[in-house]
């Protein structure tokens, strides 16, 4: 059972990147969540799967070294890498902290967002 647990962390934490990085900070004006994440996603488009394939080699190519070499310090590089991801996102999109702080929803995109650059900034930093 924890095989399969364990292998299946890089895909997940695949699928989380990628969305992350197909994300514009475009606000929406529907009112429900499913819909505002469906507005805001880029679409899957051949950026997009060639990046989601990329992303999906690196990390579970590469899971074992990534869970090995993480630390208190690429966490928190990582995390101030994300969230000044999120504020710049936000401030050349729309010039303003909306897409971080627009709604309550709007806040649960954005910080799903940031978990995902989370993620992929962790991955780069632990195979410096």
């Amino acid at each position: 059972m924890e095989r399969t647990s364990r292998n299946i962390k890089p895909y997940a934490a695949g699928i989380v990147t990628a969305a992350a990085l197909s994300v514009s900070p475009k606000i929406s004006e529907e009112t429900g969540l499913f819909e505002k994440i469906l507005y805001e996603m880029n679409g899957i488009g051949l950026r997009e799967t060639l990046l989601a394939a990329a992303v999906f080699c690196l990390y579970v190519k590469y899971w074992s070294v990534i869970k090995q070499r993480q630390n208190w310090v690429t966490h928190c590089l990582a995390g101030l890498f994300s969230m000044f991801t999120l504020i710049g996102m936000s401030y050349s999109y729309l010039k303003n902290w909306n897409f971080i702080f627009g709604d309550w929803q709007q806040f649960l995109i954005a910080a799903l967002t940031g978990i995902g650059y989370f993620i992929f900034y962790n991955a780069c930093l632990c195979l410096l």
